[in-house]
């Protein structure tokens, strides 16, 4: 049963993974054509920072 269970999460985990990867598509757009920010490295902290907020209780539910 212990397998089901850990079976199950990954499964969430991977489709929020997959999710994420599209949602935070939106947010890296603006922030690259809309602010004066050039530097790539700071582009992927902002992104980071947005998608923490996004995801975090998401996240948490999966880890639950």
């Amino acid at each position: 049963m212990e397998y089901d269970y850990i079976s199950w999460h990954f499964v969430l985990y991977i489709g929020r993974w997959l999710v994420s990867a599209l949602v935070m598509m939106v947010p890296l757009y603006l922030i690259k054509n809309y602010t004066k920010v050039k530097n790539e490295y700071i582009h992927l902290v902002m992104i980071q920072i947005v998608g923490a907020f996004i995801f975090y209780h998401l996240d948490a539910y999966i880890f639950k």
